[in-house]
This record gives C-alpha cells, structure tokens and sequence, in this order.
C-alpha cells in the first residue's frame, strides 16, 4: 500500500498510508511473548481502527481506502459515513469469517454470522469494493451481495525494486552468498493456516534422496511460527549446508534474496481455493523467480503457472512436488526460462505502476458519480427534528417577550417573512423576528438597511435571537441546521455555474462560510465556502460547526445573518463563469 500510495502521488493524487505498525515492529511485538502478542492485537483491533477514524475527520481528505486488516476497518469506515462523510472503497485482502472456517469455525456460529452480515453491510453501502482475485472476487460476491461498484485489482509489486539487475556485484551477506552458490527455492512469509505446509514438508526429503550430493540444492524458510517449527523437525536429518531457516526479512534483504531465489513456494490448501493471490507470489514474479505452486487446480494462485511461468500441484501430492523441483534442478535451461517468462510477464500485468493506472481510473469513477450520502441525509434530518424541537420548547419563554417588545417598537407585523430558494433553487417563505423598521420612500434598496435597523434590532442579531423562527422552517424542512445561507431570489440568475452548486444542498441556520469570516470576507470567498461544504458535508462537521456557532453567539460575535446591513448587492460574479 505504501508502494501504490506513492505511485498515485507521482501521478497527481495525494496519497498517503495510515498504519500504526511498520512490518518490523509488528514482528518484534509478535516476538515478544504471550502479553507483546495481546498488546499487539489490541492496537490493531481498538487503536487503529479509533486512530483511522479521527484521521478520516479530517476535511482535507477526500477518500478512504481501508483494508482488512484488521478484517473489519471497512466494515467500519462504511458504518461511519455520515460521520466522516468521505467517499470509502473496501479493499478486500481477506475475507472473514471464510478465513477462520479454514481452521474449524462453524459459519453458523455467532462470530460466523456477525462478520458474513459485517461483509454483507461494506459490500451494499461502500462506494467500491476492490478484491485482488477474480474467483475471490467471485466467491465473495455470491456469498455477501454483489456492491454497487466492484473491481479486481492485485496487490502487485515494484518491478524496479524487484529487479534482478539490482543484484549485480558482491553479495551483501551470508545468506545472500550462500543463494548464489545454489539452486535456491525460497518460501518467504507467513505460513499461517491456509497455507499447506505438510506438501512442502514431505516433498523435500523425497527431493533429497533423488539428487546427487553435488547438486548444489537450497531450501530457504524465511518465517516464523508453529508449521515452521515442525518443518525443522522434520528435516532435521537432511544435509544442514542445503537449507536455511531464518526470521522474516527486512525489505532491503527480501528484496535481493527474493531476486537470488530461482524458484518459490507459493502454498495454499484445499479450504483455501477461494483465497486470492498471495502478494509474495506476485514479488516472485517480479523478482524472476519461477513459482512453484501448491494450491487447488480452481484457485486464482493456480492459473499463474497456465502463463508458463512455473508449475502447480494439487495440495497433498509431494511426489509431484518433489519432480516439479527435480526438473527444476536438473533442466537448466527449462529454468531459466521460466524465470525470464515470470519477469517478462510480472512487468506488464503485476508491476505497481501499471496497478496504479487501474486504481486511478476506479478512483477516478468513485468521485465522478455524485454520492448520495443517504444515511448522512437520515441522521442529519433526524438531528434536525430533534434539535429544532428541542430548541422551539427551551426558547419559547423568549418568544412572547421578544414579539411584544418588536410590536411595541416597530408596530406590524412582527415576523419578518420573504420567499429564498432552498435546495435546488425551490422558494420557500423565510420566517425571522423583524429587526428593522418599515422603510421611508427614499429608502429603498439594502444600502438603507443599516439605517433602518432598530437599537432592539440590533441587540435581536447580536443575540441571534431573530433567527428563533427559522427553527420552524427546519422543522417543516425547508431548511437544515447546517447548510449555506438563503439568500435572495434574484441572486439565482447571477451565480456561476459552480456558486450555483451550494443550492445541491437544503439552506441552513448556520453554514461553514458563517464561522469563517462572514461579513469580513467577499462574496465569492463565502460562496467558495458554501461549495466546499456541499463537498465535504459530514455529520462531524455539521457538529462542528454548531459547536463554533454557539461558541460565536455566546461571544456575540455577530453570526446571524443581517442581510444586506453589513453586506452589498451580490451583482454577480467578478471571477466569471456562466449559469
């Protein structure tokens, strides 16, 4: 992700990757017994998911791409919507509770059912779900919905850092020494559950025995775990000098003991068929390793020696393991070719740059289409209802004192009401408290409004006391909360085009543009303001911007709208642009 992340900024979107642990550390917490093991699983299930959340808070980010790791941050990311209010594609490198089935788990079982509906729920409302196999994708999307929007994507690898030219010269240590002196089949990374370890266990002896001590044969274990404890046991009789097991690698020494390897194993079980592509084959590839493959004839992994770039074996037959490595060995020339095929074809279909064209365009396609934001529009109508209420039953003691104190100074009638277009430019009748006295003949226009605004009217706007009415039109939805002023009728036919955007939304009480500047700014920067929220409207930033309302009340900062008091004729745009 960090690869692709960096590929997308270097063709023009900003990318970055979000993770609390770096291969590394997350290793080293892993071997740091049973409590660094507990730690480590908590971060990832409580802390990264919490920390992911806050950081999608953020305004400036546009789209959320969390993966299954852990297996429900997309679930997560998704449920959150109308919170963050950012456009989410799932990305789906393993599936749950498939993954725990392999092991034992009964699908029925409560932990089964939650995380299948948790699948069912990302798939339905994420904006794109992108798996990294075609028959995962397939398996998936028969078993939890098809989504809206879906796309296989593999996960790839950099085909410059993977390069075998990058391995000219002296070795850089032992272990890379001891690879160029041997026919080197390497398995590098997790050997975890889905992964049929007993294959390559019973394969290697049988190897052994059919080649002649000088064959110069290695095997090269670079994981960790129970299975690679077991497999140490049960070669501990083979030649020492022909197989190495070490800890997992930094990238650096992956890299060029991946480009050193001349086969590797690629490993996964029956149960495991609807599995994707393990990445640590895709790097073989790039790094011009052939691959030899242990996995169901029906899984995605399987089709990649169909390409002619190494062989498959059906999980439990070691025997054919054990030839497929012989030839190997033996047939040079066979070898070499199918190293040249994995590299040759690694660069045209799994290289991370041409991967980040395919992510471009789904990225490109999410943001296109409009989103609909329907349980934002749910929760924001349901807050709506609950605060405009709320705030009619507290304040109507205001109400009477407020009406008769208007009547006695500036006569009828008390409310001050004039048609402004709502949401899609629809005229609705605005209600406020007046706050200005009728005009005299020659005051006509809002360059007379500061004269006409009474001393009560001037304490009703600093108070935001005249804005009380308009909690009835939130009430009947004509207005929300939150949204871009309302301002005339007349201004519709002199927006540009994109000022005419911040109508996409319903008007509101308070805005984005009304807590930054207001009355201080021109109109093009409050409109610029208004479209920016039509952008980036979440549920958090429509608290937000309450919360700073009430904080600009409080300090009487003047956030009610006044009209035309403090504010010219909007005559149209100075920057341009056509309805």
């Amino acid at each position: 992700m960090e690869r692709l992340a960096n590929r997308l900024s270097e063709r023009g979107l900003d990318s970055e990757v979000h993770a609390d642990d770096t291969p590394e550390t997350w290793r080293a917490r892993l071997r740091s017994g049973r409590v660094g093991h507990i730690r480590t699983r908590l971060r990832s299930y409580v802390r990264h998911p919490l920390t992911s959340f806050v950081r999608a808070l953020n305004p400036t980010t546009r789209l959320l791409i969390p993966t299954t790791n852990p297996f429900f941050m997309p679930f997560v990311m998704v449920a959150t919507k109308p919170l963050h209010g950012k456009s989410v594609i799932a990305l789906i490198y393993d599936l749950y509770p498939d993954a725990l089935e392999i092991a034992g788990l009964n699908p029925d079982s409560i932990a089964g059912q939650l995380m299948a509906h948790m699948n069912k729920f990302t798939f339905k409302h994420a904006d794109a779900v992108v798996f990294i196999g075609t028959k995962t994708a397939a398996h998936a999307r028969a078993r939890y919905g098809e989504p809206k929007h879906w796309k296989v994507i593999e996960t790839g690898a950099d085909a410059d850092e993977l390069s075998p030219d990058n391995n000219d010269g002296p070795p850089q240590s032992s272990l890379e020494a001891w690879c160029r002196e041997r026919t080197v089949f390497s398995y590098i990374g997790n050997m975890g559950m889905a992964h049929d370890w007993e294959t390559l266990r019973d394969a290697v002896p049988i190897l052994f025995q059919q080649l002649p001590p000088d064959a110069h044969l290695g095997i090269l274990i670079a994981s960790l775990g129970p299975r690679v404890d077991a497999l140490k046991e049960a070669w501990k009789e083979l030649p020492r000098e022909s197989i190495r097991f070490v800890d997992p690698l930094s990238d650096d020494e992956w890299s060029r003991i991946l480009c050193c390897s001349d086969a590797s194993f690629v490993t996964l079980t029956h149960a495991a068929r609807m599995t994707c592509i393990p990445s640590k084959a895709l790097s073989a590839l790039c790094a011009g390793s052939a691959l030899l493959i242990v996995a169901p004839k029906e899984s995605d992994v399987a089709s990649l020696a169909d390409l002619g770039v190494g062989e498959q074996v059906s999980p439990g037959d070691s025997h054919a393991l054990a030839r497929s490595m012989r030839k190997m060995v033996t047939d040079h020339v066979y070898l070499r070719e199918l190293r040249q095929k994995a590299r040759a074809y690694a660069e045209s279909k799994f290289d991370i740059r041409e991967l980040a064209k395919g992510w471009e365009r789904l990225i490109a396609d999410v943001e296109r289409k409009p989103r609909t934001h329907t349980s934002y529009l749910r929760a924001k109508r349901t807050l709506d209802i609950i605060f405009a209420t709320s705030g009619i039953l507290v304040t109507t003691p205001i109400w009477i004192p407020t009406a008769l104190a208007i009547r006695a100074t500036m006569g009828s009638p008390v409310l001050f009401r004039q048609p402004r277009p709502g949401k899609d430019g629809a005229i609705f009748e605005l209600a406020k408290f007046r706050t200005m006295r009728a005009a005299k003949p020659h005051e006509t226009g809002p360059d007379h409004d500061g004269n006409r605004i009474t001393h009560l009217g001037q304490f009703l706007r600093s108070t935001s006391i005249d804005e009380l009415p308009t909690l009835w039109n939130v009430l009947r939805g004509d207005m929300s909360l939150v949204g871009p002023r309302p301002l005339l009728v007349r201004y519709l036919e002199r927006y540009s085009t994109e000022q005419a955007r911040r109508h996409e939304v319903p008007p509101g009480v308070t805005g984005w543009a009304q807590v930054h500047g207001r009355n201080a700014i021109s109109w093009e920067e409050k409109f610029e303001r208004d479209v920016w929220y039509v952008d980036h409207r979440s549920l958090a930033l429509d608290l937000w911007i309450l919360l700073q309302t009430v904080g600009k009340v409080l300090n009487r900062d003047d956030i009610s709208q006044t009209e035309h008091a403090t504010m010219p004729e909007f005559t149209g745009s100075t920057q341009g642009g056509s309805q």
